[in-house]
This record gives C-alpha cells, structure tokens and sequence, in this order.
C-alpha cells in the first residue's frame, strides 16, 4: 500500500470527476430514451446502466486501473477548523476500534481477530458514513428555501453520496448478522451524529466537510488493510460469490467475489474523500457551484 502526503491530490480528482461526468451523460440519455418509448415500466430497459435497483440512483463505476490506483492520501490540516475535524475523526477511529475488538485483537494480540469482527468493524464506520451526506443535503436544502437562493448543484450530489454508503451498509450487513446490540447502537449513532452534523453544518461548512473527508480517508485505510488480509487468504469467506445486488450495483461479473465487491467500495470511499476535500473551502462561498455536478443538469 502506497502513502502519500499532499495538500490535495487534483489529478486523481480530475480523473473521478471525469468518470462521473460520464456515467451520469449515459444516464440521463438513457433515462430520456426511455420516457420517450413505450416499454412498460415493469420491464427493464435493456440499456439501462449505472442504476442500482433499489433508488435508481447513479454512481460511478469503476475499472480495474481505478481499483488499481487507489492510494492512501492525507490532507495536512492548516487552520483550527481543519484541526478539530480530524480529531473528531481520530477519536471516531479511536472507539470504533475499541468496540470491534480491533485495539485488543490485532493491536495488542490479545485474541484472534475474526472475519466477524472485521465485518463489525466495517458495520461501524458504515453506519457513521451514512449520516454527513444525508444531514448537508438537509441543511442545505433548509438554507436555500431561507435565503430565497439556489444550492448549485451540491443538495443531489450529497444525497447521491449518502445512497452509495447506504449500500455499503446494506451489502456488509449481507455477511454480518447484526444482534440486539448493534440494532439498538445504530438507533443511538443516527441520534447523536444526525444532530451533532446537523448543528455543526449550520455553523461551519468547511469543518463538516474537511470532517466527512476525514472519515473517508479513515475508510480508505481500513478497506485497504481488509484487502491486504484478504490477498493473505486470512478470511476464505471474501472469496465467496457475493450477491446478485452487488453484482448488478458494481457491474460486477457473474463469479464476483466478495473482495470485488469491497475493492469497488474503496473506490467510492476514496472519491468521496477527494470529494469533500475539494467542497471545503468552497463552501465559504454561498453561491459556489458543485464542481462535481454535471454541467448538462440542472444546478439548482
């Protein structure tokens, strides 16, 4: 695994942005064709692409060179806002370790560190993961009606982004039976983040923002250190077959396996991380468009 140290990583940005820009031209041709036709909505259009059955929301996808050239980066934090987000971030790490077992199993060696772990583990960030996006959106959406002013672009992109993480959730609790705990742990993370988030994005964008890349370069690292244990042949159980809902959100082939899917799921973590380094210092600006949202859309 590569690390690298840089303000910001803009070509690997560009390269996101581009592929975004493309999956969401498909789609909308895709979309106009079929309201101009007569296929019944019942029936699957057979060019449709970049949807996942569960919203219709698009999302990129990603080729092997992407998957390749994932790389750990780190953003230096420069100002006091900067500086508070990433240690939000670090204490985030910090009990997430200690509740999947990660600081006493593989940290100090006191017990094995189980595939069902690491899947708690993944469970964890996931359920933390799905909350920045969704919260912006909101309080975005609250702003622009207040101030009588348009949004630019930035409420879709942000409820795109929670969606995607939505299904990360969704396919790692395929192989993670949740029990009583956790069901009630999820119920308490949506109250304490949503409204920590929710107030934090009425005060400061840019802490919200540099906090959400944060938490995805913690992803990052931690879907690069399962894939490492994975290519060990640590956990046979990622080399199951994965779900035909996978297959079909990733455009996986028919023997995908588990590894595929959470090698694509790095991949997104990894955007959203450029993503939200990227929207921090714009989102001083009121009226700063979206630069990751299509120019043939509608910015409003």
């Amino acid at each position: 695994m590569t690390t690298q140290t840089s303000d910001f990583d803009f070509e690997r940005t560009e390269n996101f942005k581009r592929l975004y820009d493309e999956n969401r031209k498909s789609h909308a041709e895709t979309m106009k064709n079929i309201l101009n036709s007569d296929v019944p909505k019942e029936i699957k259009h057979p060019k449709l692409k970049n949807v996942d059955r569960y919203g219709g929301l698009e999302h990129p996808i990603y080729s092997q060179q992407d998957i390749n050239n994932v790389a750990f980066t780190h953003y230096v934090p420069k100002n006091l806002s900067d500086r508070l987000a990433y240690i939000t971030v670090l204490w985030i790490r910090f009990v997430n370790d200690l509740m999947s077992g990660w600081m006493f199993g593989r940290v100090w060696g006191w017990f094995p560190f189980t595939e069902t772990l690491w899947l708690l583990r993944i469970c964890l960030y996931e359920s933390i993961g799905n909350v920045p996006g969704t919260m912006f959106a909101i309080v975005r959406h609250i702003d622009s009606i207040r101030f009588l002013r348009r949004d630019y672009g930035w409420i879709e992109s942000l409820l795109l982004e929670a969606n995607n993480e939505r299904m990360h959730l969704l396919f790692a609790l395929h192989l993670y039976k949740p029990n009583i705990f956790f069901r009630y742990f999820i119920i308490v993370n949506q109250y304490v983040f949503s409204f920590f988030l929710g107030c934090a994005y009425f005060i400061n964008h840019q802490y919200c923002h540099r906090f959400a890349a944060y938490l995805e370069e913690a992803a990052v690292l931690l879907y690069s250190e399962l894939l490492n244990d994975i290519e060990k042949q640590k956990f046979p159980i990622f080399e199951h077959d994965c779900i035909d809902a996978a297959k079909e959100y990733y455009q996986l082939p028919n023997d995908a396996k588990w590894r595929d899917v959470f090698a694509n799921i790095r991949c997104d973590e990894a955007y959203h991380r450029e993503v939200h380094h990227k929207l921090a210092p714009l989102s001083l600006k009121p009226q700063s468009r979206n630069p990751f949202f299509n120019e043939n859309f509608a910015t409003f």
